[in-house]
């Protein structure tokens, strides 16, 4: 269990100097930094692409890194001219047998590369560079888990690059303060919704690792570690797809989506936190609607989590689907604590959360269920009463 929590505590880590700090080359070194422990590398670097297409090391940590400041590639140049030109991540276990290797970087460092992972930056859908994490253990390689941790570094890197470009901005205008304000919202949902619960798995984890708690008891902290475990996994989720969304790496496939189906998985995917709550699906079998699965997937579950946690025991939480015209709307009913009015639009804001919340969240994920929804060519909404539940709704082409 540690390891992987060193590993999310590095992430977290890094997403907060991100939020902290103007430097760019101090946020660019602490994600470096970050990816290179988590995925036990020789060395990290980081490359800007320039206007011309060429490469330039920007940052790099590792023995030969000083000397790289110096050196850039051509448009296409070596793997991650590659990456750079096609936006698409590598993982090569063995570079003397890949082709596109560039051996001309190696000889001028003294560097000797074995293996690599490359990914691309992407901010709005555009390549802004390339992350490069080389050389695991000889007993450790590369697996395709290590290319997904080095994804979620390189989506902090192009965070890190946009919030530059934004300051830059906001300099010329005079709204430096308003970023600042967003950075430090930022930094504040990840110290205490992230950080909190990381810090409960942790002390239930030593507390099971003690041979004098009571045999009822183990399975009562194993039981609030899974709990724990999915809040920081969930809030993970919001900050990445965020990030992912911000700098257009998300794309959208838009097909067939069969609307009841997915009600029917998406209750059985939160069995465990519904096992006090009614749940009721109203919806015909036959109505299907236009949009990405996945996304479509990804919308229904922040929806339901957010009703779950306004529902207590006794509670109900029905899925709806009907056809209007050309419109399929799908609504989720809840008979919970209900919203007030006047929090009705500023709930889709990043970071906003209604006061007195329990258990809050990161104040992203209804943000990103909009956004994924507007992507899918469709509307987002709420209705709600305070005591009498809330009905968030979406729209969605018909079939």
């Amino acid at each position: 269990m540690s390891a992987p929590l060193d590993d999310l505590a590095a992430l977290i880590d890094a997403t907060l100097r991100v939020n902290s700090t103007e430097d760019l080359e101090t946020m660019c070194r602490h994600i470096l930094r970050g990816a290179r422990e988590v995925l036990r590398s020789e060395a990290a670097s980081l490359l800007l692409r320039e206007d011309t297409g060429a490469l330039r090391w920007f940052s790099a940590i590792g023995d030969a890194c000083p000397v790289l400041q110096s050196q850039g590639l051509e448009p296409g140049e070596g793997i991650a001219g590659w990456v750079a030109q096609t936006g698409e991540s590598v993982l090569v276990p063995d570079v003397a047998q890949d082709p596109r290797f560039c051996a001309r970087i190696d000889a001028f460092s003294g560097f000797k590369t074995r293996a690599l992972i490359c990914v691309p930056l992407l901010t709005h859908g555009h390549v802004q560079g390339v992350l490069q994490l080389l050389n695991p253990p000889p007993d450790a390689p590369y697996t395709p888990y290590d290319l997904q941790k080095a994804q979620a570094f390189a989506s902090l890197s192009a965070v890190a690059l946009e919030n530059h470009h934004l300051l830059g901005i906001a300099e010329e205008v005079g709204n430096v303060r308003e970023i600042a304000r967003l950075q430090r919202d930022m930094a504040y949902v990840v110290a205490h919704e992230v950080l909190n619960p990381l810090t409960a798995i942790r002390g239930f984890a030593e507390a099971l690792a003690d041979d004098t708690l009571e045999p009822g008891r183990t399975r009562d902290f194993a039981e609030r570690i899974r709990v724990e475990a999915g809040r920081v996994a969930a809030l993970i989720d919001d900050f990445l797809a965020m990030s992912r969304m911000e700098s257009g790496q998300i794309p959208l496939h838009q097909e067939t989506l069969e609307v009841r189906g997915a009600f029917e998985r998406c209750f059985a995917r939160h069995t465990h936190s519904l096992r006090r709550i009614a749940t009721v699906v109203d919806c015909p079998r036959d109505l299907s609607a236009q949009g990405d699965p996945a996304r479509f997937d990804m919308v229904l579950d922040h929806l339901v989590r957010n009703a779950i946690s306004a529902s207590h025991a006794g509670c109900r939480i029905e899925l709806r689907g009907e056809r209007t015209g050309g419109t399929c709307r799908i609504s989720v009913v809840d008979t919970g604590t209900g919203i007030a009015p006047v929090h009705h639009r500023r709930i889709f804001h990043p970071f906003y959360r209604v006061p007195g919340d329990r258990p809050p969240g990161s104040g992203l994920g209804l943000t990103v269920a909009r956004t994924l929804v507007e992507g899918m060519q469709g509307r987002m909404g709420v209705h709600s009463v305070p005591g009498e539940g809330a009905t968030f709704w979406f729209t969605l082409p018909a079939e």
